[in-house]
């Protein structure tokens, strides 16, 4: 799994962010990949790659969280080998990062 975290203010207030990405999910490998992301180093969101695509929001004390990632496929149906992934806070910018999966 690789993490990137960063801050950013929402609300007037300073909030941390970490967003997290797996290469597949199951046990003993295999299974689709999996992004994850947490407010403060807390495990909040757990959510495989293609969910993503459309977001997937959650409320986290009274504040909208959507997790959004670049879709899972190209146009030529191939996999992509990278997605640009981001977690907003209210509409605001929390935490942005690119996964790259490489074989």
């Amino acid at each position: 799994m690789n993490c990137y975290t960063d801050a950013n203010i929402i609300d007037g207030k300073r909030v941390e962010g970490t967003i997290c990405a797996t290469d597949e999910s199951g046990f003993f490998g295999g299974g689709e990949p999996e992004v994850f992301f947490g407010p403060w180093n807390r495990k909040f969101m757990k959510e495989y790659a293609s969910a993503t695509t459309s977001g997937v929001a959650k409320d986290w004390e009274g504040k909208k969280v959507l997790l959004q990632c670049a879709p899972t496929l190209a146009t030529d149906n191939k996999t992509v080998t990278k997605r640009f992934c981001k977690v907003t806070v209210n509409d605001q910018l929390l935490v942005s990062a690119t996964v790259k999966y490489v074989q």
